[in-house]
């Protein structure tokens, strides 16, 4: 039985650097997105961890017949980059990687085992140690470290090496599989942004069907639920064209949007134009997914849609669209109008259809989470609470 001599201070101290050196990579291994930055730390501190005067990162190309020297230190200007060593066992990373495990040579241009690369040579290498990059399935490629002056590489000494590897190579699995979430997010991205972009066309193509039957329509009540169905279906296009022009990040600006279908359903349905005036105070910051928008638009829809038609038998008055952000995540959305109000409406009106647009708003509050309060002191008024 052989006994290993217990370190030096010198050695205690050079292992606890090196623990250290692990340490710090393994942290910026984690967070850093850039392989390129990853690559050339790895190569310098793998050599300063080592005290030699050369390193190199080896990466194995696609075709697997070759390894790129893609990021090192010490080495003449123009090799690194460029430079490539055989995969078969005459080259030193080859033989790691046919080996499976750590190689180290004491003497490269003596060694057996394999014939000395042009860039050993050149560069006068005389000891090397060299471990393999392993990935989730393929190799990245080999870890190797040179010297000019006759090396005996210790366990110590590849350990170290073999956890900057296996911290490169964690890293680099991390990199690739970001970057193939990024890939298909953005494959979706394109494909939703397709998606939108038909469903903004067809409902375009249902509006204009929908107005060809609205001129040849006889009868004004034939008429007036066409324009209610217009109304509703302008409502989701406006949605749909919002978002595609956002670059379908899957949110759009409320009060944008709310203002331009406020301004759209007066100039269609007012009675007369400029017969009813508009306030819009909208807050410019309120920014919502599909989901609150859609049913949100709807409801305005419905509320200024009956206002429109009911609330004003005199053809003058004022609608009201007030759209600001509230404490604790959440928004406030006040529709009003200064018209007869919803009782003189149902005494005046009884038959006038207009019972399922109104009650369609509770509903759609309650889609979005809303807390609905009606006010008829003066005309009507609808406040909304919704989070936002």
């Amino acid at each position: 039985m052989t006994y290993e001599a217990p370190p030096t201070r010198d050695q205690l101290e050079a292992r606890l650097r090196q623990q250290a050196m692990l340490a710090d990579f393994g942290r910026r291994a984690l967070t850093t997105d850039d392989l390129d930055v990853l690559l050339r730390e790895t190569a310098v501190l793998a050599a300063q961890g080592l005290n030699t005067d050369m390193s190199k990162v080896l990466e194995l190309l696609p075709d697997g017949d070759a390894l790129l020297l893609r990021a090192g230190v010490g080495w003449k200007p123009g090799w690194v980059g460029t430079a490539t060593v055989g995969t078969d066992t005459r080259s030193a990373a080859g033989y790691t990687l046919k080996m499976g495990a750590p190689v180290i040579s004491e003497h490269v241009l003596s060694d057996p085992r394999f014939d000395p690369e042009e860039i050993a040579r050149e560069h006068g290498v005389i000891s090397s140690a060299n471990v393999i990059i392993r990935g989730r399935s393929e190799p990245f490629g080999t870890l190797q470290v040179d010297s000019t002056t006759h090396r005996r590489f210790t366990g110590h000494d590849i350990d170290f090496l073999q956890g900057f590897a296996n911290l490169l190579g964690a890293a680099i699995d991390r990199l690739e599989a970001t970057r193939l979430l990024a890939s298909a997010a953005e494959e979706r991205a394109v494909l939703l942004r397709e998606l939108q972009h038909r469903v903004k066309n067809n409902l375009q193509v249902i509006t204009s069907l929908l107005n060809m039957q609205l001129r040849r329509a006889g009868s004004s009540e034939v008429r007036h639920q066409l324009e209610i169905i217009m109304s509703r279906i302008e409502t989701l296009r406006m949605v749909h064209t919002q978002l595609y022009l956002a670059d379908y990040t899957g949110r759009l600006d409320l009060s944008s949007y709310l203002g331009e279908l406020a301004t759209n359903l007066v100039r269609f349905l007012a009675p007369q134009p400029d017969s009813i005036q508009l306030d819009l105070r909208l807050d410019e910051e309120l920014v919502v997914g599909a989901d609150v928008a859609v049913p949100l638009g709807l409801l305005v829809n419905e509320f200024l849609a009956n206002s429109l038609e009911h609330a004003f038998p005199e053809k003058r008055g004022t609608v009201t669209v007030c759209l600001d952000a509230v404490v604790g995540g959440h928004a406030r959305l006040m529709l009003a109008d200064d018209g007869v109000g919803l009782r003189r409406q149902a005494s005046s009106e009884p038959d006038s259809g207009r019972g399922f647009g109104l009650s369609l708003i509770p509903m759609l509050a309650q889609q979005i989470g809303a807390q609905l309060r009606w006010d008829h002191a003066s005309g009507t008024r609808a406040t909304l609470i919704f989070p936002a």
